[in-house]
């Protein structure tokens, strides 16, 4: 079998309702080249495991899949992530969410067309009406929310083997990682080509608050470990002018948590 191109890492626990329809999804790429997936799991008891063996002895001929257990006292989503690097065997490193669908079959090849530059250093998904944009270390700054990505984001192999994803920080090490490289001069491109549909269910208002509030703290909190709070502060403010003042109590929530994480508030159980 060809060596890949791409490797394609899911991180993934309990995750039985939707990584199955998402192997499928990746399955279905139009591609010239070969990839693989690996699959990192962190403590499945759902089914997750045997879904995904089932999966790889009944569709071998599609691509290589593998599957690493790590124990879930050692997650990280840095971490994790790193594990799967590891073992990848591509020049691009896909980063896949369990329960994040790519909308088409040329996701892969949108991701993958855009390191033959050799500036680029990472791949996510941008807004529709903006095009494709190659954005520096100054027009991260000036928009941190926007930017790697690692539910759905490409990553050059040969600069992760030069410095893996940061293992400690509560969030945030896709965009860690793609500012730690933007400082040095490559570009991360952001493509509406490779946007996704994100299938993060939470049951009940009251958890879908708790989790939005959760998600914000828990990324907020590891970008104030690299990012000066005024960079922070005002990338809050633009979103505001920008969509508005909050208008629900998610709303509310998340921002919240963003304030909090930013100047190191507890969190809010909500």
């Amino acid at each position: 079998m060809a060596t890949p191109r791409v490797s394609v890492i899911i991180r993934c626990k309990n995750e039985v309702a939707d990584i199955g329809g998402v192997l499928c999804a990746v399955a279905s790429q139009k591609v010239d080249f070969a990839y693989e997936v690996i699959a990192v799991d962190s403590g499945s008891t759902d089914g997750t495991l045997e879904l995904l063996k089932n999966f790889s002895q009944k569709f071998p001929q599609k691509f290589p899949l593998r599957v690493i257990q790590i124990s879930p006292a050692s997650f990280t989503f840095g971490y994790s992530l790193n594990v799967g690097c590891e073992a990848a065997k591509g020049d691009v490193l896909l980063a896949l969410s369990a329960h994040v669908y790519p909308r088409h079959s040329r996701w892969l090849a949108a991701h993958a067309r855009h390191f033959s530059d050799p500036r680029v250093a990472a791949t996510c998904v941008g807004e529709k009406t903006a095009g494709v944009i190659h954005q520096d270390a100054a027009a991260f700054l000036a928009n941190p929310h926007a930017g790697c990505d690692s539910a759905n984001g490409g990553y050059r192999a040969e600069l992760w083997r030069r410095r893996p994803f940061h293992e400690t920080l509560s969030g945030a090490e896709d965009k860690e990682w793609g500012y730690h490289f933007q400082k040095q001069g490559y570009l991360v491109v952001l493509d509406p080509e490779v946007r996704e549909l994100h299938k993060h269910v939470v049951n009940g208002s009251r958890a879908l608050i708790r989790d939005r509030h959760m998600r914000s703290f828990r990324e907020h909190r590891a970008f104030a470990e690299f990012l000066p709070k005024r960079v922070l502060v005002v990338s809050l403010l633009r979103r505001l002018l920008k969509k508005g003042l909050p208008r629900n109590r998610e709303s509310l929530a998340w921002y919240g948590g963003a304030i909090q994480g930013i100047f190191g508030g507890k969190r809010q159980v909500w």
